[in-house]
């Protein structure tokens, strides 16, 4: 009997774990979309969002997700997608209709409502029921010691560190406390391209920074 690819992927993250197959899914949509990067959130009550699985997009733009979810929380909830500046926010319902979490495309422009990004919701909010269902999947005995859910997890504390840090390379080392030759090395390893923040100067009659 053949299988869909929802069905496929449900199955992946109940052997797997749902983040690594979220994670590879959404890697996937952001290079179909030409997106800069993505991310898919997890709604908790009180419509805040957590993000679940991120890639290169910076803290700020993961609080602009939230700002739309507020601004057009009916709209999300009916399961419409909501267009935002340069990027686009998709709700993932669960299989009862209930919006279980967000996905956010980091791109200028994203055709949304197509079939196969409509797959791509399903899949996300089966990952995001099965998180919910068991927060703890055990996946080392399977993928080794080091596993995609530790590799995610680098990852996004070295993307919060870099922005945090306005991705300064030695306070981010000292930071995370390791070398600068450990941060380019994991920037490498996550391919993650580094972003050079132009030094804003103070305005004229103000001193700058002592």
């Amino acid at each position: 009997m053949n299988s869909t690819f929802p069905e496929l992927t449900a199955r992946l993250s109940a052997s797997l774990g749902a983040r690594p197959v979220a994670d590879v899914t959404l890697e996937y949509v952001i290079q179909r979309h030409g997106a800069a990067g993505g991310a898919v959130l997890s709604l908790r009550a009180g419509a805040e969002t957590v993000p679940f699985i991120t890639r290169d997009v910076p803290t700020a733009r993961l609080a602009l997700a939230q700002k739309l979810l507020v601004e057009n929380a009916a709209l999300l909830s009916a399961g419409q997608d909501v267009p935002g500046p340069d990027c686009l926010v998709v709700p993932l319902p669960d299989g009862a209709a209930r919006l279980v979490g967000l996905l956010f495309l980091d791109a200028p422009k994203v055709v949304s409502g197509s079939a196969m990004m409509d797959t791509f919701v399903t899949v996300f909010a089966n990952c995001l029921v099965a998180r919910a269902a068991d927060p703890s999947p055990a996946l080392a005995s399977y993928l080794g010691t080091l596993t995609p859910t530790d590799e995610a997890r680098e990852r996004e504390a070295l993307i919060l560190a870099l922005n945090r840090h306005e991705w300064n390379i030695s306070r981010v080392s000292r930071d995370l406390g390791v070398t600068r030759r450990t941060i380019y090395l994991r920037l490498q390893k996550h391919r993650i391209e580094r972003r050079r923040i132009p030094k804003v100067a103070p305005p004229r009659g103000e001193p700058g920074p002592a």
